[in-house]
């Protein structure tokens, strides 16, 4: 059995973040801008890192002096007030939007009335792993790099679905490593002669901070690394403060749903339907029964908001849930030891 610790996650919102993947709205290639080694920047619908030093007036082009990250927006451009035709996309607050009418003069995302003027097309591939944007990936290659000024009260966290070969994170006043290694993201198969020509390659879904109790407040630096000409990348970076619940009793009940969205041509035939699901997971803690209204009262402001659940003694594996705090319902209240059952759902993918 291992202790299990519930947060919920705090924002990380575009004040936090010092500097990340560029920006199409803020970080636009500029000639007369002098670059160093490893700066991003955003140019003709694409991403582009610096490879050199004083970098200055070389247009954005895969060589010597930049390297192509690859397509972050459609090509799009910033949105402005004024008409856009069917099919055409635009960038406001750092989203990228396709404008699903003609003459189509509304403001992408301003109200419910004019929602269905604008599709929501997705971030522009920079800081939202950590919005509310729960399911979106930010992709890059090579290298993905946050600078974020940590908010008060983030002690605990964890990494959903890195892309990479490593990811490790930093404190930036003395280069402290908040986590405790850099830690690998491929699971070793162990070095059996079979293991190690027939064994799959098993990556780790995710990746727990347990130990951040220096990281509120501080500047912090959070880096994933992979092949120079691979994609790395991150779902989500959840940072929040942590209460212990008490013992997990191993194992939970993990589920899955299963969504069908059928959709027809023009021609009134069905198209192969998409199948977006979602995990359901059930624990049980166990506690005294003294401490069941502690338990309670942490728990009952986080029903139905976002929550993370994993075990302390987990290791790397040893997230629970995270997803929508469902259920929590107490079984034996009034035996000596009782359990508290705990119902998360996971965010749609």
């Amino acid at each position: 059995m291992s202790t299990g610790i519930v947060f919920s996650p705090i924002d990380i919102t575009e004040e936090h973040i010092v500097s990340g993947p560029p920006s199409a709205e803020a970080q636009v290639y500029d000639a007369g801008t002098t670059y160093a080694t490893d700066d991003e920047v955003w140019y003709g619908g694409n991403a582009w890192r610096s490879l050199v030093d004083s970098n200055l007036g070389n247009t954005p082009v895969e060589g010597a002096n930049w390297t192509d990250l690859g397509e972050v927006d459609k090509g799009a451009l910033a949105w402005a007030a004024g008409t856009y035709a069917d099919e055409v996309y635009a960038i406001k607050d750092h989203r990228i939007w396709r404008s699903t009418k003609p003459s189509n003069t509304s403001t992408p995302g301003a109200t419910d009335e004019t929602a269905t003027d604008w599709q929501d097309y997705g971030p522009v591939n920079r800081h939202r792993p950590f919005d509310k944007h729960l399911n979106r990936f930010a992709l890059l290659k090579g290298k993905l790099k946050y600078v974020i000024d940590m908010p008060s009260r983030a002690t605990q966290g964890f990494a959903l679905f890195p892309i990479g070969g490593t990811l490790s994170i930093t404190k930036e006043a003395d280069s402290e490593v908040i986590y405790s290694q850099s830690e690998s993201l491929v699971r070793d198969s162990g070095g059996y002669f079979y293991n190690y020509f027939n064994a799959p390659i098993e990556t780790k879904s995710q990746v727990i901070f347990q130990d951040m109790r220096s990281a509120p407040t501080e500047r912090i630096t959070v880096t994933i690394t992979g092949a120079e000409d691979a994609q790395v990348g991150v779902a989500q970076l959840a940072f929040g403060y942590g209460y212990e619940m008490g013992r997990i009793i191993a194992p939970a009940d993990i589920g899955l749903s299963g969504f069908v969205r059928i959709t027809f041509d023009d021609f009134g035939n069905p198209v192969s339907p998409e199948r977006p699901k979602q995990t359901t997971v059930n624990f049980t803690v166990s506690l005294p029964s003294l401490d069941n209204a502690r338990l309670l009262s942490t728990l009952a402001p986080m029903v139905q908001r976002p929550v993370g659940a994993f075990m302390r003694d987990g290791g790397p594996f040893g997230l629970v849930a995270y997803g929508f705090l469902d259920d929590v319902l107490l079984t034996n209240p009034r035996r000596p030891i009782s359990n508290t059952n705990i119902k998360v759902i996971g965010f749609q993918q």
